[in-house]
């Protein structure tokens, strides 16, 4: 009798050891997942931080505005013409093409002869080349900007370009993020919104 009691309280307690050690497991496992999680987060932020970001537009389509995003690079860049990109004027963000680096010539007219047919300055329109000269001296992009052309103006036909300093370039963009059924598509894909 006194055998079987004796058994009986050690498995108890060797029962008690196990419940404990299971408990002990659990607790790290459950420890390991959360640590993990939170690399994960860490890492997601910190991509789309300081590698990339998400840049949102609107765009007018007739009578109604869009909501657009594309995906931005955040790091160093150097403005090369064709490349779109994103930049911030103002209180704005502006998505467009580099027409011409600094240095390069302007020119300005309708249809294929000029690179656009008016040109936005320090928040003032240039419409003909009399007027940009007394800007701009020989029609040469200023030192340190670059001429944008906007991928989304209202009027397809009227191609607007602006002179943005070099630094005010957020980055260049890769791709379509939002509306989803763009996701992945390049920005030239942006009028089939």
């Amino acid at each position: 009798m006194n055998t079987l009691k004796s058994k009986i309280s050690f498995l108890c307690r060797k029962k008690g050891k196990n419940d404990e050690k299971d408990k002990n497991i659990l607790i790290r496992n459950a420890f390991l997942w959360v640590y993990t999680v939170i690399w994960i987060l860490f890492l997601f932020v910190f991509l789309f931080t300081a590698v990339f970001r998400v840049m949102s537009f609107q765009i007018q389509r007739d009578d109604k505005m869009i909501l657009a995003a594309v995906l931005v690079s955040s790091g160093n860049y150097q403005p090369e013409t064709g490349d779109n990109i994103v930049a911030s004027i103002g209180y704005s963000n502006c998505l467009g093409e580099i027409m011409a680096c600094s240095g390069d010539s302007i020119t300005l007219g309708t249809g294929k002869t000029g690179l656009v047919d008016c040109v936005v300055y320090h928040n003032r329109r240039y419409f003909s080349e009399e007027e940009l000269k007394a800007v701009c001296k020989d029609m040469k992009v200023p030192e340190g900007c670059i001429l944008l052309k906007s991928s989304v103006s209202e009027n397809k036909n009227f191609r607007i370009g602006e002179i943005v300093e070099s630094k005010e370039i957020i980055g260049e963009v890769y791709c379509m993020v939002y509306p989803f059924h763009m996701l992945g598509r390049t920005i030239e894909e942006l009028e089939n919104i």
